[in-house]
């Protein structure tokens, strides 16, 4: 039973009270004749207190129509004492309507109807204990609903607080997603320099195996290089046995050996000694910017000419100076002669710059080999 149904079995009731009072009561009475009127009176009265009872539990039930909807239990509990109520009213129908069929027939069943009313004076009795119990219900539910409404409060605040704090956690993911962002633009640059990073890996590994070749090689080169030097050892060390006589030297304070050229002997200089004891001339001298040394064989030679080379860093630049030296039968005189130096420019020009005499072009050291 709902509380829409509820209120129409209440009002359908009131009608039938209402009827009784109003149609079937006053013609029982003239059914009766008049007689017992005090008794029929009091069933009226009763009846019209049953009415305003009615009336205050509609208006009871009117009050607190918006909080039964919270409480399924206790509407339950209501559903039951108003089927109750019910019950006693369609019993209470019943028996008026028994009763109007006996006064019809037999006035003396007046008492019979005076039994019944006050069967249902007692049901009206118990109905108003119905009530009762109901406001205190209805008590109890209107203190369940105010705990209801501040648990609600609560949980409202705790629905903002949790709201504020989505919102903050919202931004932090926003932030997060940002900085994600970031480092995948970050984690795509890395993979694009381990990318050039592989092929300059590749690369090094190409080169270094060419390396490899080439240290294979220069090892071979080394190897050979090695038994060069011990070939030019074993000839340092039979050069260390050579008889050498210095003849000439810049730097010596002995004028028998220094012939007064203490900067050099340049072009025009001579030496005049017996070179026949000597195997070998071994002449050191300085041309521009390179420096040159030289071995002349002093016999078996066609020509006196001799002639020193040299180059220049780049090598864009040949220096030459001349000597003469002479052969049989007159081994006796070495000439400082005349220098050259020829450069050639970046854009394609030849100089030539030649003369008896330069201080850049000369002999510092003479050294004659004897066998």
């Amino acid at each position: 039973m709902d509380i829409n149904n509820l209120f129409e079995e209440l009002e359908n009731l009131k009608k039938e009270v209402w009827y009784l009072i109003k149609k079937t009561i006053p013609k029982l009475e003239e059914l009766i004749n008049g007689s017992s009127s005090k008794e029929l009176e009091e069933i009226k009265n009763q009846l019209q207190n049953a009415l305003l009872d009615i009336e205050n539990l509609k208006s009871q039930i009117n009050s607190i129509d918006g909080k039964i909807d919270t409480t399924n239990e206790n509407v339950s509990t209501l559903q039951n004492n108003f089927q109750t109520l019910s019950n006693t009213i369609n019993n209470l129908s019943q028996s008026l309507t028994t009763l109007q069929q006996t006064v019809s027939t037999n006035s003396s069943n007046i008492s019979n109807l005076t039994n019944s009313v006050n069967t249902n004076s007692s049901d009206i009795d118990s109905l108003n204990n119905s009530v009762s119990e109901m406001a205190l219900n209805m008590q109890n539910l209107s203190n369940s609903v105010s705990s209801n409404t501040s648990k609600l409060n609560n949980l409202e605040t705790t629905v903002s607080s949790n709201s504020s704090k989505i919102q903050q956690n919202e931004t932090s993911i926003s932030t997060l997603q940002s900085k994600i962002t970031t480092i995948e633009n970050v984690n795509n640059e890395q993979e694009t320099k381990i990318s050039s990073l592989q092929s300059s890996v590749s690369s090094i590994e190409s080169t270094n195996s060419q390396q490899n070749e080439s240290i294979s090689s220069l090892a071979d080169s080394i190897s050979s290089l090695t038994s060069s030097i011990s070939s030019l050892q074993t000839e340092i060390e039979n050069a260390k046995k050579e008889n050498c006589e210095i003849i000439y030297d810049m730097y010596s304070e002995d004028a028998s050996i220094n012939y007064g050229f203490t900067s050099g002997a340049k072009g025009g200089s001579y030496f005049v000694l017996d070179f026949t004891k000597y195997h070998s001339v071994r002449i050191f001298a300085r041309l521009q910017t390179a420096n040159v040394v030289q071995e002349v064989k002093i016999l078996d030679r066609k020509l006196g000419d001799v002639t020193l080379t040299g180059a220049g860093g780049s090598p864009s630049s040949l220096y030459i100076l001349k000597i003469i030296l002479g052969i049989a039968p007159l081994y006796n005189r070495l000439q400082v002669g005349y220098y050259g130096k020829y450069t050639f420019s970046t854009n394609g020009t030849f100089t030539l710059e030649t003369g008896a005499s330069n201080d850049y072009f000369y002999i510092y050291r003479l050294e004659g080999i004897i066998k």
